[in-house]
């Protein structure tokens, strides 16, 4: 019944316009509009990794739950998802202890191990960004210098950010991330906002605010997906 529930909605949501939400073109009458498309989401840290903080607010949690979010919305419209990780974990042994260096270098080559060994079509990384000022926020997306497929996917996805959660003016950059450039796909990577601005931590701590986060990436795939020039297949 959730499944059959998801379906609809994701149905009826690509039927409707959406208010601020860049244009869309979503496959008329497609119930599956994502039937046959494999992606890996990777939310970013996990278990003794908490990442970026601010009150007992961590980027491991915000992630964590913006990617099963999105599994959720991807598998309704037809997608094959694989999560990197469905809990508070990492992927390093635990033998590492707390041996922090140790344990990012291993956790972070399984992930690029993994979705190597997935071979999906796309990668979604999911990251919180922080900085020691105060100033800044909004959400960005980055993607693999060099890669004109990542380049567009991080543009559509952008732009879905831009006009659906309607606080950022930010444009995608190309990034120099080891999960964006050992990986044999078309992956982006995106900073949902920064911890490190008060507001944007109390955003990023609201459900509903990570939902919108949610619909916003969806929206710029399905965006990036339905081109005129995709028509043929990413």
């Amino acid at each position: 019944m959730r499944k059959l529930y998801l379906i609809c909605m994701v149905a009826l949501l690509l039927a409707l316009p959406m208010q601020q939400t860049v244009a869309a073109t979503p496959v008329a009458g497609a119930k599956l509009p994502l039937l046959g498309r494999t992606f890996v989401i990777d939310p970013g840290h996990g278990g003794p990794d908490p990442g970026a903080n601010r009150d007992g607010l961590t980027e491991k949690e915000i992630v964590l739950d913006i990617g099963l979010e999105l599994d959720k919305l991807l598998t309704a419209a037809g997608a094959t998802v694989v999560l990197i990780r469905d809990a508070d974990t990492d992927l390093a042994d635990s033998s590492l202890g707390n041996q922090y260096s140790a344990r990012k270098r291993q956790d972070l080559r399984r992930r690029v191990e993994m979705i190597n060994e997935v071979k999906p079509e796309f990668l979604i990384s999911l990251h919180v960004n922080a900085i020691g000022s105060t100033r800044w926020r909004g959400a960005q997306v980055f993607y693999k210098a060099g890669s004109e497929q990542a380049k567009q996917l991080a543009r559509c996805t952008q732009k879905s950010l831009i006009s659906i959660l309607q606080n950022t003016d930010r444009r995608e950059r190309p990034g120099d991330y080891l999960i964006l450039n050992d990986v044999e796909t078309t992956g982006i990577l995106v900073e949902v906002g920064f911890i490190s601005n008060p507001d944007e931590a109390a955003s990023l701590a609201d459900p509903n605010y990570r939902r919108r986060v949610v619909w916003a990436i969806f929206n710029g795939i399905q965006n990036w997906l339905n081109q005129p020039q995709r028509s043929m297949g990413a």
